[in-house]
């Protein structure tokens, strides 16, 4: 539910409740994937590209999903 909220407002723009969203996902589940890859979108949404990186690295060190090695390979080659 959190995560849903958290995409819901980032669609929106809502980018400081996103955040919130995200954030609190981290501090509840440290060791999942999938909240460092939910962030690195929240930071891509935000044009964040080293932050977006940070996360789908950290996300795919964790688990490694081709979709999130994907938006991991695509932030690192754009100018």
């Amino acid at each position: 539910l959190i995560n849903v909220l958290g995409y819901y407002y980032l669609r929106k723009k809502a980018f400081s409740k996103a955040y919130s969203f995200f954030q609190m996902n981290i501090q509840n589940y440290p060791n999942s994937s999938d909240v460092f890859n939910n962030m690195g979108d929240y930071y891509a949404a935000k044009k964040g590209k080293q932050k977006a990186i940070e996360c789908y690295a950290k996300a795919y060190s964790m688990n490694k999903s081709d979709a999130t090695k994907k938006k991991l390979d695509d932030l690192r080659s754009a100018k």
